[in-house]
């Protein structure tokens, strides 16, 4: 269940081989798998947070090419290794997220 402020979903990803990254797996899920929830459940937002440094421009544009929108950050918001570090949070809300069918066009050149 849900706080009761938190009307929406968190979404978390992750790829733990070095060899892995950098091929748009990631891009590719996040975009329908939001896309998906949106379709199939009455919620207004899906947000994710994240550890990344967002000084670093390409965090930011990476993101954008999820759809999300930096929000802001959470500061001290997770304990992690004898300290407590930020979370940068992201979000999507309904009516500015594409379609599960223009998500599956633009990603597969084929809708559902």
């Amino acid at each position: 269940r849900s706080l009761p402020y938190a009307e929406g979903l968190e979404i978390g990803f992750n790829i733990f081989g070095q060899s892995k990254r950098g091929r748009g797996l990631i891009a590719e899920v996040v975009r329908i798998f939001t896309a998906y929830l949106f379709y199939t459940y009455p919620i207004p937002r899906i947000q994710f947070n994240t550890l990344v440094d967002i000084a670093d421009d390409k965090h930011l544009a990476y993101a954008r090419t999820l759809n999300f929108t930096y929000e802001g950050t959470m500061r001290k918001a997770m304990f992690i290794r004898g300290q407590y570090v930020d979370l940068q949070l992201f979000s999507a809300l309904r009516e500015e997220y594409p379609s599960l069918d223009v998500v599956l066009e633009e990603i597969h050149g084929t809708a559902g």
